[in-house]
């Protein structure tokens, strides 16, 4: 089934909100067995999101729209769908009977503006949303299925999984089961990795495919069968030459996320502290995210260090106050187009430094930065372990 994505929102198209919804739709659909083959951004434009629905429902099977049905000026959704699909809008007694309802129950005056959320479509069916005030609808295109939900994620997608998969997978979408295995590998770019497992990303199914990340490329494998165990068996065959192909640069697999895995190298009685200036708490954000008593104090200057100080002789003086076994100090500061950064690993009674340039924003910089610092620590205690 050839499904398409159209985002709508002019807050996106301008950059003041970050679009989730795509990566949760994605994941969602990827979960109940169906694949999404093309993703739309428009803003709220009524013709726009008129030609956009226009043109995918020349080519999909279905399409979901996400935003633009809400009850103020700047939510054309429904007058939209209504043009492209040649149709009137038909306002609904029970849809706003419930709309006021819900008013009700929550105490709050109802505007005549809510009143368009009680509009669909002509032919359109309403998808209850218990979240909101904004029902979404689902509507046949000529051969094409188009299910509209709201742009709150917490609205949206409820009615994706309750109300959207469903009708999507009555209509015969569902063919396969669709897992995926993400393994992360830090020590090695990607042209290195491809030059290990290109074979891989040659095959169909499974397919597998890169992603590079601020230190760490996630190899990702995807894997389609008529069940759950077909699938992970695809899986499990390519992942056991790539784990071997890439052996002594592994990470973690899935949600594992650096500093966590590197706290779990800890041994059991020892326990880290950091100390960064410039960074924003890059690095201590990162460790403060990850459950862990052996993360004991994380020291964060909004600036530079003082005249007298240096980062070595301000980091061994933290480790001794948090009495610590380990510790990384990192600094970073501007330096021509981009920044320098410097970094400290203190690990029982060895010292290891590094500093590096970097052309990046601070952002970009920052997470380099503490990425590489946690890299270099998740090494030296690999290391150790070993000897």
């Amino acid at each position: 089934m050839e499904i398409e994505l159209i985002v709508i929102g002019s807050e996106l198209m301008l950059g003041e909100t970050a679009d989730t919804n795509t990566q949760a739709i994605a994941r969602m659909l990827r979960d109940g067995g169906l694949a999404l083959r093309r993703v739309t951004l428009v803003g709220d434009d009524p013709e726009h999101i008129a030609a956009a629905v226009r043109e995918a429902a020349g080519r999909a099977d279905a399409i979901i729209t996400t935003g633009g049905l809400g009850p103020t000026v700047d939510d054309p959704t429904r007058a939209a769908v209504a043009r492209a699909a040649g149709v009137e809008l038909i306002f609904h007694d029970e849809l706003w009977e419930a709309i006021r309802d819900r008013f009700a129950r929550l105490n709050r005056p109802v505007t005549e503006n809510n009143r368009q959320q009680a509009f669909l479509p002509g032919g359109a069916a309403a998808l209850p949303n218990p979240f909101g005030t904004a029902p979404g609808f689902s509507l046949e295109i000529g051969r094409t299925l188009l299910c509209a939900v709201p742009g709150v994620p917490g609205e949206m997608k409820p009615m994706i999984r309750e109300h959207v998969l469903p009708l999507l997978v009555r209509r015969g979408g569902r063919r396969e089961i669709i897992r995926m295995r993400t393994i992360l590998i830090v020590g090695l770019g990607e042209s290195q990795i491809d030059d290990r497992i290109g074979r891989w990303e040659h095959s169909e199914n499974p397919a597998v495919g890169l992603a590079a990340h601020a230190g760490i490329t996630d190899v990702r494998i995807t894997g389609r069968g008529p069940d759950e165990a077909g699938a992970w068996e695809l899986i499990a065959k390519a992942e056991k030459e790539i784990r071997s192909a890439l052996e002594g640069y592994l990470l973690g697999t899935d949600a594992d996320t650096l500093a966590g895995q590197v706290l779990r190298r800890l041994p059991p009685n020892s326990s880290l502290v950091t100390l960064e200036c410039g960074t924003g708490g890059a690095l201590c954000g990162a460790l403060s995210r990850e459950s862990s008593a052996l993360f004991c104090g994380g020291l964060v200057l909004s600036g530079a260090l003082r005249p007298e100080e240096d980062l070595p002789s301000a980091l061994h003086a933290w480790r001794q106050e948090r009495k610590a076994t380990h510790a990384i100090g990192l600094s970073l500061q501007p330096a021509g187009h981009g920044f320098r950064s410097e970094s400290i690993l203190l690990v029982d009674d060895s010292e290891q430094r590094e500093q590096r340039s970097q052309s990046a924003t601070f952002e970009i910089a920052a997470e380099w930065g503490a990425n590489t610092a946690l890299i270099a620590l998740w090494k030296a205690l690999g290391e150790s372990r070993s000897g």
